[in-house]
């Protein structure tokens, strides 16, 4: 599992993305991956990057505990 924080996220959108605490460049986070949409700037997060033709995608995502659940 990666980490990473949410560098911006729009429910109305559908869609926003992680930035990976490994440096690498930034992740899709798609609405359908996200148990609950209550995303926010910072948040911290653990997830699974998987690689498409359009880039990398977060799945299987997961609030980082210490958080308040969603």
């Amino acid at each position: 599992m990666e980490t990473g924080t949410v560098k911006w996220f729009s429910p109305a959108e559908g869609y926003g993305f992680v930035e990976p605490d490994n440096g690498e460049d930034d992740v899709f986070l798609h609405h359908s991956e996200v148990p609950d949409e209550d995303l926010e700037e910072g948040d911290r997060l653990e997830f699974e990057v998987e690689e498409t033709e359009k880039g990398l995608n977060a799945t299987n995502i997961q609030p980082i505990t210490g958080q308040p659940e969603w």
